[in-house]
């Protein structure tokens, strides 16, 4: 083995192919570690987030806004309900809310919520559940009132205070 090595390191073809494939396989190795930037960036920008290709001056100065016919949050916080979301917050409003049993209607999903919003406070003792049912009502709530929500852009008044300058809805598209 040791005589095979010594004669393929003579070969002057073989020195070049070695060195050219031991020069990618150290970059492939080395770069990764010392690179600023994450896996996506390194390889290529075709994995970004949707919207990441416009500019958020070009949105908030645009003038020319489309509102789409399609609703993209479905009309309402309720929209996002799966029935087990339904059946957690009506045990919540039941064990932790003080709201009685026959009071709560899941199949109104819109009436749930409002009573959700209502009643539900994190900061209430929750005695007899997990920290990770709590952590999942607190999921639930945040994704409830973030639902639908509409981007307020601000502008800077001379006295320092902030004003609305525009709403951009949930379905509109510049």
């Amino acid at each position: 083995m040791k005589h095979q090595l010594k004669q393929a390191f003579t070969n002057p073809k073989f020195l070049v192919g070695f060195v050219l494939f031991m020069l990618m396989l150290l970059t492939a190795i080395i770069y990764p570690l010392l690179s600023p930037f994450g896996a996506l960036d390194m390889i290529s920008g075709g994995y970004s987030a949707p919207g990441t290709y416009v500019s958020v001056q070009d949105v908030a100065g645009s003038n020319k806004a489309e509102a789409l016919k399609v609703e993209t949050v479905g009309g309402s916080a309720a929209s996002l309900l799966t029935e087990d979301n339904k059946k957690d917050m009506k045990d919540w409003l039941v064990k932790f809310g003080g709201l009685d049993e026959s009071e709560i209607d899941i199949s109104n999903g819109d009436a749930l919520v409002e009573q959700w919003f209502a009643h539900y406070d994190s900061a209430n003792k929750q005695k007899g559940i997990t920290s990770a049912k709590k952590k999942a009502y607190v999921r639930l709530d945040n994704s409830l009132r973030e639902a639908g929500a509409d981007i307020i852009l601000a502008t800077r008044e001379e006295d320092g205070s902030l004003a609305e300058s525009r709403t951009v809805a949930s379905n509109e598209f510049v």
